[in-house]
């Protein structure tokens, strides 16, 4: 019988942890991520699929303070921003979510998620006006996003019902 010879690199795992991340199976992602920084120094991209990781788990904190040390260590990186903005948010961090975000999109103009994110985010600050701009601006780079347009049309419903509300 021959003898096998299968090598990982930090590399292969740390993108088949992010394939399983995508298709939600975030239990079986954490020990391939855990193998891989093991295995190399922390890179960007594995704190960003640890931060991304624990969005799904019960370890927001421990998480946020990897990602506060990965933003510092790489200010300009926009997913880095981006995560630790959702992060934030989670954690009911709703000014330092938004700095992040808007951040993130300073650093990476054509992401639509992050434009959508910081829409959100405006319209939770109640800056409608700002909300419904950064929205459309997402929706507008990627039309065929169904998530995107559900949260532009509650944009909508809800700044109608804000309006009706002001009327009365």
């Amino acid at each position: 019988m021959q003898k096998l010879n299968a090598t990982a690199s930090a590399d292969a795992l740390t993108r088949r942890a992010t394939q399983l991340l995508a298709a939600g199976r975030a239990g079986a992602a954490g020990p391939l991520l855990a193998a891989a920084r093991r295995m190399a120094p922390e890179s960007y991209e594995m704190a960003e699929l640890g931060g991304r990781l624990a969005l799904r788990s019960e370890t927001p904190r421990e998480a946020c303070t990897e990602l506060d040390q990965a933003v510092t260590a790489a200010p300009g990186h926009p997913g880095l921003r981006r995560c630790r903005s959702e992060l934030r948010w989670r954690l009911g961090d709703l000014t330092g979510a938004t700095r992040d975000a808007a951040e993130a999109v300073v650093l990476d103009p054509a992401d639509p998620v992050a434009k959508a994110l910081l829409g959100v985010l405006m319209l939770e600050l109640g800056r409608a006006a700002d909300a419904e701009a950064c929205l459309a601006e997402a929706v507008a780079a990627e039309p065929r996003n169904p998530a995107l347009r559900k949260r532009l049309h509650f944009r909508a419903f809800s700044t109608s019902i804000f309006t009706l509300a002001c009327r009365c």
